[in-house]
């Protein structure tokens, strides 16, 4: 079987996500490939859905169209304070996509959670406030917003090991069925007070994913604060199947 990469790049060209026309042209669009066949799930486990939405690399999303009295307006983030800005953003979740290193160092979209084997993956959760967009010339649907991002990259050393959710990655790391790093990466919220926030990416244990979510819990307790400037980016777009 072929392995199939992941064209994971968001273009910093994009200019915004509902219009793309108004600058001359249309960027292409990310493409995400079918999932990597050779990831199972746990025999006897309840197997995951394939996710809809993967999350992809962030890129600016400077304006939104917005439905006005006098017809549709084009409105700049840059342009609200943080009490607009915010109910522009009315959905909040949080989603996890994973990936498959292969051996080129590329990215493949993993179907399940679990791993089919030894070998490197790619863990990312996504604390999200976002708004749904589309984008490109097939208005492919996207998640537009701001948020935490959590990356975990991971080495592991048996097949069918849980690397759905950061409680599975910490028992299978003291487990010793994995090792690896992890990251902590701001999406779009400004704050003086979140400019040390941010823990240094470091070795996957207790007290590292314990700060990681420490750092989530803080960030996202600054979102509404009036000197939080939010700048969304191009999060997740949807799997094309």
């Amino acid at each position: 079987m072929s392995k199939l990469i992941m064209g994971l790049l968001v273009s910093t060209a994009i200019s915004g996500c509902a219009s793309l026309s108004d600058f001359g042209g249309k960027p292409p669009v990310p493409v995400i490939p079918p999932p990597l066949a050779t990831v199972a799930p746990s025999p006897g486990a309840m197997v995951s859905p394939i996710l809809e939405f993967v999350s992809v690399d962030p890129a600016t999303s400077p304006w939104f169209e917005k439905e006005t009295q006098s017809g549709v307006k084009k409105v700049f983030w840059e342009d609200l304070k943080n009490s607009e800005a915010n109910p522009e953003l009315p959905l909040e979740r949080s989603f996890v996509s994973i990936k498959r290193v292969t051996g080129d160092g590329s990215l493949g979209f993993a179907s399940t959670k679990f791993s089919a084997e030894a070998g490197k993956y790619r863990t990312i959760i996504d604390y999200a406030k976002y708004r749904d967009e589309v984008m490109g010339p097939n208005n492919i649907p996207c998640k537009v917003g701001v948020g935490v991002r959590i990356v975990a990259d991971i080495v592991t050393t048996k097949a069918n090991v849980d690397l759905g959710s950061l409680f599975a990655i910490a028992f299978a790391a003291k487990s010793g069925y994995l090792s690896g790093q992890i990251e902590v990466i701001k999406i779009g919220i400004d704050s003086p007070a979140l400019s040390l926030i941010l823990p240094p990416p470091t070795e996957i244990n207790d007290t590292s994913l314990q700060n990681a979510m420490q750092a989530v819990a803080a960030i996202r307790a600054k979102m509404y604060d009036d000197e939080t400037k939010i700048r969304p980016h191009v999060i997740a777009i949807k799997y094309l199947k």
